[in-house]
């Protein structure tokens, strides 16, 4: 198998899974503060608790389309202390209340404007230096940064996680072996870029099938004997040993 045909055979085994990161575009920046070293279900209770408290005291119905436009606008208004209470599911509350009123602090010089932001981006050179501003917010790294490019503003940039590498150096580490360090994200990313399309639909659905077959089947401990995908070098190598 090569890295250009697992789009597809991802797609086969587990099905089209669309954009896969749920929620409008402000929900996307912020849980893409949330979901660092924790797990989707933390991150929804704890965006559900600043929706929550953003309606009560809007004294609107609750409805989440009510806050189009404004979420992060509203969310910028609520003190650290009151930011800390509502996203204590998510764990590290402390850590977490200061990135996203860096995140925040930022977006307020686009006027809370998500198409304001997206515009900057026009080209190449655009992107760049936005995935640069992001990187320039304390608190927000490469794989933060590109979240929030790729799935909350549709740009695309191709995410990387550790699932995204533990496949890579799994399946592929012979189709790539000529890379000096299969792990670097810099590295990984491009391989995925210079591999498909610059399309952010494929970047968003393949990020999404990758997570989803890691956590299925190409675990830490991987259930190698499970897993769907025929030819698979690190499969063969576990079974010759």
């Amino acid at each position: 198998m090569e890295i250009v045909q697992l789009y597809e055979i991802l797609k086969n085994v587990h099905g089209a899974c669309g954009k896969w990161w749920p929620g409008k575009s402000e929900e996307i920046f912020i849980s893409a503060i949330l979901t660092q070293n924790t797990n989707w279900a933390n991150v929804e209770k704890a965006l559900g608790n600043i929706k929550a408290k953003l309606i009560d005291d809007s004294n609107v119905p609750k409805n989440v389309s009510d806050f189009d436009g404004n979420l992060l606008r509203t969310l910028s208004t609520l003190s650290d202390d009151e930011i800390r209470g509502l996203i204590r599911p998510a764990g590290f509350f402390n850590v977490k209340t200061r990135r996203l009123r860096n995140l925040l602090d930022w977006i307020s010089r686009y006027n809370f404007n998500i198409e304001t932001v997206k515009r900057k981006a026009q080209d190449e050179t655009g992107l760049k230096d936005l995935r640069n501003e992001l990187l320039s917010v304390n608190g927000i790294g490469k794989e933060t940064a590109d979240s929030i490019l790729c799935y909350g503003l549709d740009l695309p940039v191709f995410v990387v996680d550790a699932y995204t590498k533990r496949m890579l150096n799994r399946i592929f580490a012979l189709e790539f072996s000529n890379i000096p360090d299969i792990s670097d994200y810099d590295s990984v990313q491009q391989v995925f870029e210079s591999s498909y399309p610059r399309d952010v639909a494929i970047y968003q659905e393949l990020h999404g099938l990758i997570v989803e077959h890691a956590k299925a089947y190409c675990k830490s401990k991987p259930k190698c004997g499970e897993c769907p995908l025929q030819d698979c070098s690190y499969k063969d190598t576990i079974h010759t040993v």
